[in-house]
């Protein structure tokens, strides 16, 4: 699910609350993808957020900016604040390999009072499983460095119905043609396939079938009966690929400048089908939305950090930005 971050509280009434989000220089989309509740009204209202396409082993660091200074270096869309992601990068040495594994289970908790602790949903319950697996690289030499990585998690819920595969790729490579001269070129592709169990409040609903006992929509607490309502697909897959290359020109050492170009291009499709039969609605139905989100940008700035003495130095940037959604 797509979580609400908040950096500054509210601080706008007409535009976004959410931080802009950059990758390595790439300003990245920040909004959670559509909620799939749009699409036939029967999903479990449950947005997802881009930032779960960002493999975390990935990540290097973490920067916030806040207040004035976000606005100042990015404009009124960042009043409320910006997260600045890095993610790893090579370095001078032989190659070091990393491989890791998780293996988890997930097990539901009771969150109802006694006789029903699990307001009937015991006969489906079970145990979801997650499995983990990555691998990376890191290494170069003077005029080349190199970081690529790979990673693949699948995941089922406590639910029927309910399960996670996704898969990302990473490249992040760093050439020095020119010895004040440094190309960085960052690249990453991820592709999440999840389905959902009917969870919606409305007829066909399978945990409001449930819930509803006597009062429900196939007129029977039987387990076969209310089975049919899973009967059902509720598909979200996601592919994203956010691209970047920052050229920075270094030829003091109190002067520098920095040209970035980046693409973020996602794509969200949301499937609801019932097939034909279905046990409330006999000649099914098929609803479908394809979402697509594309997010071009340029930075160009320069930076002259000067050295007053007695311990005051003073940084004096100038640059500016272009982003091109769609």
């Amino acid at each position: 699910g797509a979580a609400q971050i908040r950096l500054r509280g509210i601080v706008s009434a007409s535009m976004s609350n959410q931080p802009l989000v950059y990758v390595d220089g790439v300003r990245v989309r920040s909004e959670p993808y559509p909620n799939p509740s749009v699409v036939g009204r029967r999903s479990n209202n449950e947005n997802e957020s881009p930032l779960n396409d960002i493999d975390p082993a990935d990540v290097d660091r973490v920067e916030i900016i806040k207040g004035a200074a976000a606005s100042t270096l990015y404009g009124t869309e960042a009043a409320a604040g910006v997260i600045q992601i890095f993610t790893k990068s090579g370095k001078v040495g032989r190659p070091i390999w990393t491989l890791e594994t998780k293996r988890g289970m997930t097990q539901l908790q009771p969150f109802a009072p006694d006789p029903a602790p699990y307001f009937y949903l015991d006969p489906w319950l079970r145990h979801g499983q997650q499995q983990q697996y990555s691998a990376s690289v890191q290494g170069g030499a003077d005029v080349l460095k190199y970081f690529m990585s790979a990673a693949r998690e699948r995941a089922t819920g406590v639910l029927p119905n309910e399960s996670l595969n996704r898969s990302s790729l990473r490249g992040n490579f760093s050439f020095t043609p020119l010895r004040d001269l440094v190309l960085a070129w960052n690249t990453s592709f991820s592709s999440s396939h999840i389905s959902h169990v009917a969870a919606g409040v409305n007829p066909s609903s399978f945990v409001y079938n449930v819930m509803r006992q006597e009062t429900n929509f196939v007129s029977s607490t039987d387990t076969a009966a209310i089975s049919k309502t899973l009967n059902q697909r509720f598909l979200s897959d996601v592919d994203r690929l956010v691209t970047g290359l920052t050229a920075t020109y270094s030829p003091y050492s109190f002067w520098s400048s920095r040209v970035t170009l980046g693409y973020d291009n996602a794509t969200n499709v949301i499937t609801q089908l019932r097939p034909y039969g279905f046990v409330l609605q006999a000649t099914g139905d098929l609803n479908l939305e394809n979402f697509r989100s594309k997010q071009a940008t340029a930075d160009v700035s320069t930076t002259l950090n000067l050295n007053i003495g007695s311990g005051v130095t003073s940084n004096f940037s100038l640059g500016g930005q272009l982003v091109d959604n769609s």
